[in-house]
C-alpha cells in the first residue's frame, strides 16, 4: 500500500474499519479491496500504477 501513497489526496484523513473475515484475505487482496474503496470515495486518484496492476495469486 505504501507504492501507492503517492496518489491518495493529500490533506485527506480517513480510518479503516475492517468486516468480519478479513484475517483470511491475502495481503493483496485487501490491497485490491481498499484501494476499491478509496477510488469510490474519490480519495484516491489513478497514476502510474493502475488497478490492473495488482494480482492475486
Amino acid at each position: 500500500m505504501i507504492e501507492n501513497s503517492n496518489q491518495i489526496v493529500d490533506n485527506v484523513d480517513f480510518v479503516v474499519i475492517a468486516r468480519k473475515g478479513v484475517e483470511t484475505l491475502e495481503y493483496a487482496e485487501i490491497e485490491k479491496n481498499l484501494l476499491h474503496v478509496l477510488k469510490l470515495a474519490k480519495i484516491y486518484q489513478e497514476g502510474n500504477r493502475s488497478e490492473e496492476e495488482i494480482t492475486i495469486d
